[in-house]
């Protein structure tokens, strides 16, 4: 884990993300990259009939909403305190999502750490959160954050499967990640019989050698 990335907002949650990549860069010998996006506001109109337009809210000061950005990355250093590990901030605009995934690709991150504070009732329903948008849509390891994580607090891993022999990638990804965290993995299968056809017993033995894959 070279490369991690982290889309922060400078609020407690990113800053806990923050401090828990910086963590895994530790000891990896590797770099944090605070990603800070900042997102177009739109304006909704009517102009000939049934012809409605959007238009960027030009209201928006983008120049000064990156200027806080730094000064707020400046407090977020001195925070943390003297690190060995290379932390930088890059700020962009545009759509969030769509911008930390182009970043990691761009900068051929290895991991994105990002926090959530967790969306309930109507608006998980319709709108879901930013952090499960990106862990769909994301080609790398995407850690999640709810609370305040240290290292060794990562003890154990759970993967849910199908026992796909092909998923060489993914595969490889996970047992990177429990090296890293020097963490138990355990191999979920979860067995729909008789919809399966497969009983128990013949999928536990499957199982087993899927886990030695």
């Amino acid at each position: 884990m070279k490369k991690i990335l982290v889309p922060c907002d400078f609020s407690t949650a990113g800053r806990q993300a923050v401090g828990f990549a910086r963590e895994i860069a530790q000891g990896s010998h590797g770099e944090v990259k605070i990603l800070h996006v900042i997102e177009a506001r739109y304006l909704y109109g009517n102009g000939m009939a049934d012809q409605p337009y959007l238009l960027t809210d030009p209201s928006l000061a983008v120049a000064e909403l990156m200027e806080d950005a730094e000064k707020e990355f400046e407090k977020m250093k001195l925070a943390l305190g003297e690190t060995s590990v290379p932390i930088s901030l890059s700020v962009e605009t545009g759509p969030l999502i769509e911008t930390v995934i182009n970043v990691a690709d761009r900068e051929n991150v290895d991991m994105i750490a990002m926090s959530t504070m967790g969306a309930q009732g109507f608006k998980e329903f319709f709108v879901g959160s930013s952090a499960e948008k990106t862990v769909r849509r994301s080609p790398i390891p995407v850690f999640v954050t709810h609370q305040m994580q240290h290292l060794r607090d990562v003890q154990d891993i759970i993967v849910p499967t199908s026992m796909n022999l092909t998923e060489n990638e993914f595969l490889t990804q996970v047992k990177t990640l429990q090296a890293r965290f020097d963490a138990i993995l355990h191999v979920l299968y979860i067995n729909n019989y008789p919809m399966s056809l497969v009983h128990d017993e013949e999928a536990t033995v499957s199982l087993r050698s899927y886990a030695n894959f």
